[in-house]
């Protein structure tokens, strides 16, 4: 019976060392999965970093890569999440075509999303949008119909589990390994 295709957010602890990303990446790629969005940053002393990876695919095989990543060299731990239990956002910066006499139709657009202008000329400005996947792509159509996306950059997903729920493993930090 086949597994229904789901988003899950992978959340790895990883020694800050060369190849890490690449032995990372071919766990993915043997089981034919594609990454959606990689994430990745420096901890407070930058030895080890924080990763997080949004893939779609069915749960057995999201068991068996998440297996694989806790065994790969340099992984100090890799942890599924359900996409509905972390809080996860992303940041984009578009750049669209908007003259001053348009301004009021860029911030009507986007009213109620977390935004600002970032850079702007006679013809164009460049606004900062922070939210989760679904609202950068709905921002990005609407301001693609109402004044063109002449241009657009995103980060990947960065995520961190809901609650008191830990993102990683309980009791599991780099500094004691």
């Amino acid at each position: 019976m086949l597994s229904q295709v789901k988003s899950f957010t992978i959340s790895l602890y990883l020694a800050n060392k060369p190849g890490v990303l690449n032995r990372v990446g071919l766990v993915f790629s043997r089981r034919g999965w594609n990454i959606d969005s990689l994430s990745v940053s420096p901890d407070e002393d930058g030895r080890f970093s924080h990763c997080s990876i949004v893939a779609n695919g069915d749960a057995n095989t999201l068991f068996k890569i998440v297996g694989q990543l806790n065994k790969v060299v340099d992984v100090i731990y890799a942890r599924e999440h359900l996409i509905d239990n972390v809080v996860s956002r992303e940041l984009a910066l578009m750049k669209v075509s908007c003259t001053p006499e348009r301004f009021h139709d860029l911030h009507n657009e986007l009213e109620g999303v977390l935004w600002k202008i970032v850079d702007e000329s006679a013809t164009t400005k460049t606004v900062e949008v922070v939210g989760t996947r679904e609202v950068i792509d709905k921002v990005r159509g609407r301001l693609d119909i109402v004044l063109g996306v002449l241009e657009m950059v995103r980060t990947g997903a960065v995520a961190l589990a809901k609650g008191s729920a830990p993102t990683g493993l309980p009791g599991q930090r780099a500094d004691v390994a």
